[in-house]
């Protein structure tokens, strides 16, 4: 399988990220999806999206209650070539990327495998990146 660049046609393996062209162009996957580790449900994202309360209520309910109404940030992000995470500072508890904590004022680039928690309560989400 191969993906073409949009910026200057380049054929490029499904096993690079950057454009071979040189043009600089970074091959992002098209989605993130966090899964509840324990009722494996799903958010599957597209875009950049403020994660919090009411989003992780869906696939997590009695789990909500240590999210705060604006818990983390995913960002999709064309300029770093990837997905990242970063905590917002109004959050109650923290928001943790494999065990460590995530600060508010630099994103960190999550990876498929990687798991979100919030605080060290029971609530995990598992991250995959998909390319459809």
């Amino acid at each position: 399988m191969e993906w073409k660049c949009t910026v200057c046609g380049i054929e490029n393996s499904f096993t690079t990220r950057m454009c071979v062209g040189g043009c600089g162009f970074s091959f992002i996957q098209a989605r993130l999806v966090l899964t509840e580790t324990e009722s494996k449900k799903q958010l599957k994202m597209h875009v950049t999206t403020d994660v919090g309360y009411l989003l992780i209520k869906t696939i997590a309910e009695n789990k909500s209650n240590t999210v705060s109404e604006f818990q983390f940030k995913i960002i999709k992000s064309e300029t770093l070539g990837g997905w990242f995470v970063c905590h917002f500072p109004s959050a109650l508890n923290q928001t943790l990327l494999n065990g460590d904590t995530i600060s508010s004022s630099d994103p960190v680039q999550v990876i498929s495998g990687d798991v979100l928690s919030i605080g060290r309560g029971s609530l995990k989400l598992f991250v995959t990146l998909e390319d459809k």
